[in-house]
């Protein structure tokens, strides 16, 4: 999915090398383009009904001070798609990466039947990152309050500014993209512009889940902690995948969990490459759910492992006999108290 032309023209003509740079220190001030996340626009009299009752979460109980964090299941309970919805205007903004997005809106639109909604990629609004230890002070600059909690939203006219997760301030502005070329050049002197991988590896440091093509159908939500951060309603009745999403966490034991880990390698690890144990069989434990190069060396990642494994086994990439995974802490803890 490409991302819209005016903003990709803009984005060229500036210059700007977004290139990774892991070497930049984690609490570095910087400035990324988000194209890579498209907004898929839902508007219509049953929007609301009708996404409700396809998601994983309470989209009713959304309002426009806030973004929610949504899983697309399904119907055997496998997340398809992770996304963040908005409130815009009448309707709603799904926010989710670009090689989800033709998949997701084909998907959605199967079940419309005769739901009064359109669903289209919205090519006229684009997402740009922030983040950094003093990113706080210096948007006040450009907005007249700064949302504190994660992901409350404010407003200036039609731009939003949303607080995502994370222990290094990390914020998006979200707007049309007359408007967001303004913000761009006000913010590229006082942040420095660096490719998305930074965005992704903030991601991963904040234990936010990410979905890709190779690792669709493979997860439900609880295996990628949906549960406890806060992409999982348990109340809120019925979607694709609720009955199988439901029996696990009230009757099941959960064998899987997604971890944070740290691996010194060449290569890149992949969405969806298998972790071994070592000292076990060469059969799987687990598999890359995100890997981003860490500004410490190596990469960073977060991977689903099976629960039984983490205590007592060395994890190992790609054989048993590859290189050494390392957990890490993720900013929550894996014990569900739901």
């Amino acid at each position: 999915m490409s991302m819209p032309e005016e903003w990709k023209k803009f984005i060229l003509d500036q210059g700007v090398k977004l290139a990774h740079e892991p070497t930049l220190s984690a609490a570095a001030d910087v400035l990324m383009d988000l194209s890579h996340y498209p907004l898929l626009r839902a508007e219509g009299n049953d929007a609301q009904a009708f996404l409700h009752g396809q998601l994983t979460n309470d989209l009713q109980a959304l309002d426009r001070q806030h973004m929610q964090l949504q899983a697309y299941c399904s119907p055997k309970g496998r997340v398809i798609s992770i996304m963040h919805v908005l409130r815009n205007g009448d309707g709603f903004w799904l926010q989710m990466g670009d090689e989800l997005l033709e998949s997701t809106q084909k998907r959605l639109q199967m079940y419309m039947l005769r739901a009064q909604l359109t669903l289209t990629h919205d090519q006229n609004t684009v997402a740009i990152g922030i983040a950094g230890a003093t990113a706080p002070a210096k948007l006040q600059t450009l907005f007249e309050s700064t949302p504190e909690d994660v992901y409350q939203v404010t407003q200036r006219d039609t731009v939003k500014l949303v607080r995502m997760p994370g222990a290094i301030p990390r914020f998006q502005v979200i707007g049309p993209v007359k408007e967001m070329t303004a913000y761009w050049l006000k913010l590229a002197t006082q942040f420095r512009p660096v490719g998305g991988q930074r965005w992704a590896w903030l991601s991963i440091k904040a234990g936010q889940p990410s979905l890709h093509t190779a690792t669709q159908d493979q997860f439900i939500p609880q295996m990628l902690n949906l549960d406890l951060i806060g992409g999982l309603n348990f109340k809120k009745g019925c979607y694709p995948g609720q009955e199988i999403v439901a029996r696990t966490h009230y009757l099941g034991k959960l064998k899987q969990r997604m971890v944070g880990g740290h691996v010194e390698t060449e290569n890149l690890p992949l969405p969806g490459e298998r972790l071994f144990a070592s000292g076990g069989s060469d059969q799987s434990v687990g598999q890359v759910v995100e890997a981003q190069a860490s500004p410490e060396g190596g990469f960073d990642l977060l991977a689903v492992v099976r629960t039984a494994v983490l205590a007592g086994h060395e994890l190992r990439l790609g054989t048993v006999e590859d290189k050494p995974v390392t957990l890490t802490d993720l900013p929550y803890s894996l014990e569900d108290t739901a």
